[in-house]
């Protein structure tokens, strides 16, 4: 995304997203709760008035999804304990259980491929597309 001052705290969440999941892959946090409260925010709830900080959200919340991908899929299906399960509350979009399962997965996917097609911004657009689509190589090659 082409940056400007004003936006540099919405530049500066698209990082930490994209740091947290990298640490993520690496196998040395377990923050899966992180990823699921971004992509969460971007993909089960309403969007935002403003349509940047709406590409800024899309944008943070498939950094999980182009780092830390295997990771997740790893996870799904899981057994969460109760704690886990109430801090992953779902969005009002998402009708699924809480946590990460693979109901969530192919709603984010979905989601994913959705929004692609309504935003302008044609690099939150890619980025979008580009989170769906790994996640399909995921489910082909992982299984």
């Amino acid at each position: 995304m082409e940056q400007d001052d004003t936006l540099g705290p919405f530049y500066q969440w698209v990082n930490l997203n994209s740091f947290a999941a990298r640490l993520l892959a690496t196998g040395l946090v377990s923050w899966t709760h992180f990823a699921i409260w971004s992509l969460r925010a971007a993909l089960e709830n309403p969007p935002p008035k403003s349509r940047d900080f709406w590409g800024f959200r899309i944008v943070a919340a498939a950094q999980w999804i182009e780092y830390s991908s295997s990771k997740l899929f790893e996870r799904l299906g899981d057994e969460d304990d109760e704690e886990l399960l109430r801090v992953t509350a779902t969005g009002p979009f998402y009708k699924g259980e809480p946590g990460l399962c693979p109901e969530r997965w192919l709603f984010w996917k979905e989601k994913f491929r959705t929004i692609a097609q309504q935003v302008e911004s044609k690099e939150v657009k890619d980025i979008a597309i580009s989170a769906a689509d790994k996640m399909d190589i995921k489910e082909l090659y992982v299984r």
